[in-house]
């Protein structure tokens, strides 16, 4: 009888909950049709009710890996999970009258999304990241983020998470390899919207790097994003802008060990060599053979070196002056 009575009690649970599941879909679905088919949503035009209000959207980096540090080209390579938030104005229910459904996740291409562009950026893949990305759309922000924030009820919260393969610009300065280090900074910002348009914060100082994962070559010294405000001689109003600073140092061990300790074992033996005595013929044999082996060991030396060694005619690393 007992037995009878527990599985009477799983089926009610197991019935009830997907009862649940169902009624979700339904009040989902038709959110989305409210929103998007009877309020005459127009992902077109900035989503705000009076056009002189500007757009403030915050802007969150998660490094993951650095894919390529390119002295050659003064380039760096990386991939970072991106998330960009704003109030849409446009979008707001209330969630009573919708079975109490909170949040819904859409296509990202059925809503307004910011303009935001990497300003040093050297290939434009942006439309690859976002092809299969979704938003988030929420009456209450702390549904969808782990802080704490105000809830706005007369508009909607947007969340946009992306992943994206950043190249940009470096300038970098080798001239104390292989323990040199740079600074390399990506610059966000709209392409169209001045100040009065978008408006640009980071979510912390900090970049987020809990996922990330070290590079063999080079260490993150710091990786920090602060917002800048920069006029233009085409425009009237100024660009909000948000710089992310990333700081890397090489690791020299691997230099060291293969370029470094040879090359001074090398020299030593070169120098032993010539203040060798050679009073008699043996001695001068040895001498010279010694002499014409140390010559190919520097000749395969220069090779590693010229394989190992940063191209570049800004600046002349010490190591070889």
């Amino acid at each position: 009888m007992l037995t009878l009575f527990l599985l009477f009690e799983v089926l009610l649970l197991c019935t009830g909950a997907h009862s649940d599941e169902e009624n979700r879909s339904y009040w989902g679905s038709l959110l989305v049709h409210h929103l998007f088919d009877g309020m005459n949503y127009d992902k077109r035009v900035r989503p705000v009710r009076h056009h002189s209000t500007s757009i403030n959207v915050t802007l969150r980096m998660n490094l993951y890996l650095i894919n390529e540090v390119n002295e050659r080209a003064q380039s760096l390579q990386l991939y970072v999970w991106t998330v960009q938030m704003w109030y849409d104005e446009l979008l707001a229910w209330n969630p009573e009258d919708f079975g109490g459904v909170e949040s819904v996740v859409v296509p990202h291409d059925l809503v307004w999304l910011p303009d935001t562009y990497l300003y040093n950026g050297i290939e434009m893949v942006r439309e690859t990241a976002e092809r299969w990305s979704s938003v988030i759309i929420s009456m209450n922000p702390s549904n969808v983020l782990s802080l704490d924030t105000a809830n706005v009820s007369d508009k909607a919260f947007v969340t946009f998470r992306y992943p994206a393969i950043y190249k940009f610009t470096c300038n970098m300065n080798i001239l104390y390899f292989p323990f040199d280090q740079h600074s390399c900074t990506l610059t966000f910002g709209s392409w169209m919207f001045d100040t009065t348009g978008i408006d640009y914060y980071p979510m912390m100082e900090d970049v987020y790097m809990e996922d990330y994962i070290e590079h063999s070559e080079w260490s993150v010294i710091s990786f920090r994003a602060y917002r800048d405000v920069q006029s233009y001689k085409c425009c009237i109003h100024p660009f909000s802008l948000i710089h992310a600073d990333l700081v890397i140092r090489r690791k020299p061990l691997f230099t060291i060990v293969n370029l470094v300790i040879p090359t001074a074992i090398i020299n030593f033996i070169s120098m032993f060599g010539f203040f060798s005595p050679t009073t008699v013929t043996g001695e001068r044999t040895e001498k010279v053979s010694l002499g014409i082996t140390t010559l190919l060991a520097m000749s395969i030396l220069l090779l590693m070196v010229s394989e190992e060694m940063p191209t570049t005619s800004d600046f002349i690393p010490l190591i070889v002056q």
